[in-house]
């Protein structure tokens, strides 16, 4: 693992298949959408399907 830089802002995910295979490491933007009380922002990968995080736990 490496630390990302600042400018470089988002999450490392994993995945592999059930039987273990095909393991892919990426890093993946964070959503960049701002709720409506300062300081909110979705935390969850850009491009999610569903609400953003700041609906669901305001």
């Amino acid at each position: 693992m490496r630390e990302l830089n600042p400018e470089d802002c988002g999450a490392v995910w994993i995945s592999w298949n059930t039987d273990g295979s095909d393991v892919r490491v990426q890093k993946m933007n964070y959503c960049n959408s701002a709720g409506p009380s300062k300081g909110d922002a979705c935390w969850l990968a850009e491009g999610h399907r569903g609400g953003h995080t700041w609906e669901h736990y305001e």
